[in-house]
């Protein structure tokens, strides 16, 4: 349960906070300015918060609005602030370098009562961290807008997944107690979002060291906590880009109509820009309607799916500002200064940005080797707003969550049954146009094959877990995948990055348009026609199985093997592997597990995901079926496993690593239907 503290601050209070609520009063000093916020605020009230409590903000004087990027960090002292031991604290604690590199706030936070820590507390906190806000507008910068790092509203300007705290002497015990612990929650008011947790990490001491600070910091800002919606919540790494050798630069390009773009460029230390030989792929990453293009860049991974593959990502600023054509000038530039291979170039998006990413593949199929919208359709589900039919197939990888405000599947909008009539006709695979739930809940259309990636670990009981569907097309191959996310609304799936890659980089464009389709590299010793070649593949992509070369797969399954897929399945949980195997009784190590022990351990998976599935088969329909355990028949009546040749499950014998791939793969497919 969570706590029953009122924490939630109501829309309606927008007008109260604009006025006096959370204005900023006066200066205090060069270094911090001091602050009222109101509170206790609970969502959906009906009357505003009617006390206040008072906090000191420092916001470096060359403030950057980074959007999710920028950071608030809270300092929670012991005893209250005032204005000097605010300042002093600053430099004190290093504060003042950590919000100067990160171009980011520091807030320090008193006790609302003047004396110590209550729960009371607890409330201020909650308000302090709705105080934010990520909208951001490129024109707004441009004015100056952000130079103060807070709205005329004394709203800051910062990320909702970058929160911090320092908690020094008597504060320590107030935040384990009620920020550092499972049952905290925030409302963040500009996303009507309950946010599943309080900071992304924190720092005690019993007394501020500049030293330790710091060096603490150092770990701290590597993590995010990505809220996807209300109450699921992921610990995620905030990448720095210096750690992996990639190089982000700010650039401009001016089109051919005057327009000067912004964009943002991710260069992998393995990419050689100036190379005369090597040519290199280019995503083009489009952010979503007041979003900044660098924090949404952070949030999918994209830059580090470059470093581990070698291709080159590039976020245009304000991209709704400039047409397809000038958008493929600076591709064509690119590709003359910067290496990039014409023949691979990808466009993928945020909502906005997933507009974009339909607009350029439809537009342009024969310059766009694949594309991948997020959370965007034209018209945003509420008008059919049509673009041009493509004039040649357009792999397009799209995805969707189950809890997004705005109609994007053919369950509720007119328009997502428009655009994936017009992807069928494009991609060749068959679509009558009409909703039919019987055939799923979203999309509610015949696919080819329906399977779930693995979730993230999160916070809550609740996993946001990626359902794929596969369209193939008349010629067998499949150009289009659609997804749908569990409890995700309107945010970016943290994986999609590396599940969109596996897709675009089976595709690419010869130069009159036309499209190379390129099977994905297995492992050497698995043939492309195999039997267990697909299944090989879904193990791979999800990490539930490792090849090093070569698969291996007749070698024994192992315990570690086995092990190792479970717990990926589970969604890695945050204790870790070792201790969750121990916790769980799972062994692990290098002893062959049998077709027995594999179907038993399957069985039990689903049933932690509460998948009872189909009761167990007939014995009477194998030649050992007298022998075979209730777990056997179970995998068999599931589709998890089928019999050998001859009739038999042979359970006492060892399972091949491409059974366990098999087995996996078929659970997966077991836990989407």
């Amino acid at each position: 349960m969570k706590r029953a503290v009122p924490i939630l601050l109501s829309l309606a209070l927008t007008a109260s906070l604009t006025t006096a609520a959370l204005a900023e009063e006066h200066a205090a000093g060069p270094a911090v300015a001091e602050a009222q916020i109101a509170y206790p605020v609970v969502k959906d009230a009906a009357t505003p918060p009617d006390k206040q409590a008072t906090y000191f903000r420092y916001t470096p004087e060359d403030f950057k609005f980074r959007g999710n990027s920028t950071p608030v960090i809270f300092v929670l002292g012991d005893g209250v602030w005032t204005a000097e031991t605010a300042a002093d604290a600053l430099t004190r604690g290093g504060f003042d370098q950590m919000a100067q590199e990160e171009s980011g706030h520091i807030v320090f936070v008193s006790p609302s009562n003047g004396a110590s820590w209550t729960e009371e507390d607890y409330a201020v906190m909650q308000a302090l961290a709705t105080n934010v806000t990520d909208d951001y507008t490129y024109t707004l910068e441009q004015a100056g807008t952000y130079d103060a790092g807070v709205t005329e509203d004394g709203i800051m300007y910062a990320g909702r997944f970058r929160s911090y705290t320092f908690a020094e002497g008597s504060a320590q015990a107030f935040v384990k107690t009620y920020l550092d612990t499972p049952d905290s929650t925030y409302w963040v008011q500009q996303w009507n979002n309950v946010v599943d947790g309080f900071s992304a990490a924190y720092h005690y001491a019993d007394q501020f060291d500049r030293s330790d600070n710091l060096s603490a910091w150092q770990d701290m800002r590597r993590i995010n906590r990505i809220s996807m919606m209300d109450g699921v919540t992921y610990l995620d790494k905030y990448y720095v880009y210096s750690d992996y050798g990639i190089r982000e630069s700010i650039e401009t390009f001016t089109t051919s109509k005057g327009n000067t773009m912004e964009y943002y460029q991710y260069i992998p230390k393995g990419v050689d820009v100036n190379s005369k030989t090597a040519k290199y792929p280019l995503v083009l990453v489009s952010h979503g309607s007041n979003q900044h293009p660098e924090g949404y860049v952070q949030l999918t991974n994209w830059p580090i799916v470059a470093d581990q593959e070698n291709f080159i990502v590039v976020a245009i600023n304000a991209h709704n500002l400039v047409d397809t054509d000038e958008i493929l000038e600076l591709v064509d530039f690119m590709i003359d200064q910067r290496a990039v291979d014409a023949s691979r170039v990808y466009a993928t998006g945020y909502s906005m940005g997933g507009m974009k990413s339909w607009t350029l593949g439809f537009e342009r199929p024969d310059r766009f080797a694949a594309i991948a919208p997020t959370e965007g359709i034209p018209g945003m589900g509420k008008n059919a707003v049509t673009l041009p039919d493509p004039s040649q197939t357009i792999p397009t990888f799209f995805v969707a969550g189950e809890k997004e405000f705005y109609d994007l599947f053919p369950m509720n909008s007119e328009a997502a049954i428009a655009i994936i009539q017009q992807l069928a006709k494009a991609n060749g695979f068959e679509y009558n146009g009409v909703y039919d739930e019987s055939l799923g809940k979203y999309y509610g259309m015949e696919t080819d094959k329906t399977y779930t990636y693995c979730p993230r670990p999160a916070r809550s009981d609740d996993e946001a877990v990626m359902t794929v569907h596969e369209l193939k097309s008349g010629d067998g191959n499949v150009y289009t995948i659609l997804t749908s996310v569990s409890e995700m609304g309107h945010s970016a799936y943290p994986d999609s990055a590396q599940r969109m890659w596996a897709f675009f980089r089976q595709f690419s464009r010869n130069s009159d348009g036309s499209l190379n389709v390129n099977p994905l590299p297995l492992a050497a010793d698995v043939p492309s026609d195999s039997w267990y070649a697909g299944a090989v593949r879904h193990v791979l992509d999800n990490g539930m199985m490792n090849a090093n070369g070569a698969f291996s797969p007749s070698a024994p399954l192992t315990a570690g093997d086995l092990a190792q897929a479970l717990y990926v399945r589970a969604g890695s949980p945050a204790e870790g592997f070792d201790a969750w195997t121990q916790a769980n009784g799972i062994p692990t190590g290098s002893a062959a597990v049998t077709r027995e022990e594999l179907a038993k351990a399957i069985r039990a998976c689903a049933a932690c995901k509460g998948k009872t599935g189909a009761a167990p088969a007939a014995p009477g329909g194998f030649q050992d079926g007298a022998s075979a355990s209730q777990d056997a028949l179970w995998a068999v009546s599931n589709g998890i496993f089928s019999g050998k040749n001859g009739g038999r499950l042979d359970t006492s014998a060892q399972a091949t690593r491409a059974e366990g791939a098999q087995a996996l793969t078929q659970l997966s497919l077991f836990l989407a239907r």
